[in-house]
């Protein structure tokens, strides 16, 4: 198909090409009237650049225009080369856009960094709740040195050997509750992200066997406490000899197999993001394996290893609304639903 051919001018170079044409038709008038006819035609090529347009350009050149070609189809526009006195194009030059994309290293490396962080939370959160259950413990002992200075006084609530097996192992298990939480404020404060994570536990898991036999030898306390007429008498009656007693008195004793329980807890969150590619992953792994593994020690819905008194469900209540909690995690502002009685774990 044959293509065809139109030539447009700029609108400023058609405004200098009309008083050009003005011009010299102005210039072609006096050289009419001032020359004989056959001298018209050369007159009127040098009139415009001489005398009547001085300030005017000459007509451009085809390389100053738009060249568009048409056909029945479609048109298409391009604009023609610059005259040769135009400066030459400015050289293109290629940025090089940094590659975003990550080696398996350095996203391995980030997983590391973020499983560690998950780490310093969940130990932030174990220290802060555990020096509450070594206050409640430290209470304990107080309640057992009262109860031995009354003894000698011969007006206890309970004989030498009720006190014996209601505080069993209290100065070891106090002092093991104290290491446990050494350890742990000290690797809080030389945290990086290259410690072992097993220091903190080290210690206390050679502890486990001492906790385990609290466990075993509560249910003969259990027995003492129904012996007196049960947990509700007892409580009153040990709240009437000490007021300041924030806490009932059977709850009390129940703190060294919660602390048990708090440890391996600690322990299993601890061990659950610890990254692979630590040293220790495999150590704080097998801890939880063997401690989990120890007859009396189980894990129910939840991930909360029950309470020996205390198991079961309750509701806490939360600006108005009500949740669904395992009773041995929330203690306060509870509502009970459920209770279930157990010699042992």
């Amino acid at each position: 198909m044959k293509k065809k051919s139109v030539n447009f001018r700029l609108p400023d170079q058609e405004s200098e090409c009309m008083s050009e044409a003005t011009a010299q038709s102005s210039a072609t008038a006096v050289s009419s009237t001032t020359a004989p006819s056959s001298t018209t035609a050369p007159s009127s090529t040098t009139a415009p650049s001489s005398t009547a347009a001085p300030n005017s350009r000459p007509l451009e050149d085809e390389s100053s225009v738009f060249m568009v070609t048409s056909d029945d189809s479609s048109e298409k526009s391009a604009l023609k080369d610059q005259t040769s006195d135009a400066s030459p194009k400015e050289p293109l030059y290629f940025v090089e856009i940094p590659k975003t994309i990550q080696t398996q290293e350095e996203l391995d490396q980030r997983t590391s960094d973020k499983l560690m962080t998950l780490c310093l939370l969940t130990l932030t959160n174990i220290i802060s709740t555990e020096f509450h259950y070594a206050e409640q413990l430290r209470k304990l002992y107080h309640c057992r040195t009262y109860f031995a200075n009354k003894l000698e006084v011969g007006d206890c609530l309970f004989n030498k050997d009720e006190l014996d097996t209601l505080f069993y192992r209290l100065d070891d298990i106090v002092l093991s509750v104290e290491l446990y939480h050494m350890n742990l404020s000290r690797l809080l404060k030389k945290w990086s992200l290259d410690i072992r994570l097993s220091l903190a536990f080290e210690d206390t898991l050679n502890s486990m066997p001492l906790f385990h036999d609290c466990a075993d030898h509560f249910k003969q306390a259990e027995k003492i406490i129904l012996g007196k007429g049960g947990a509700d008498v007892v409580n009153d009656l040990v709240r009437e000899e000490m007021p300041s007693l924030d806490i009932p008195f059977t709850d009390l004793i129940q703190f060294p197999i919660t602390m048990r329980s708090r440890i391996i807890y600690g322990l299993k969150q601890m061990a659950k993001y610890i990254p692979p590619d630590k040293r220790d992953y495999m150590e704080m792994r097998l801890a939880v394996q063997s401690t989990m593994a120890i007859n009396g020690v189980r894990q129910p819905r939840g991930g909360v290893i029950g309470h020996p008194l205390k198991s079961g469900y309750a509701v806490q209540v939360i600006n108005r609304k009500r949740y669904l909690r395992y009773l041995f995690l929330f203690p306060n502002n509870l509502i009970i639903t459920s209770m279930t009685k157990k010699g042992s774990q």
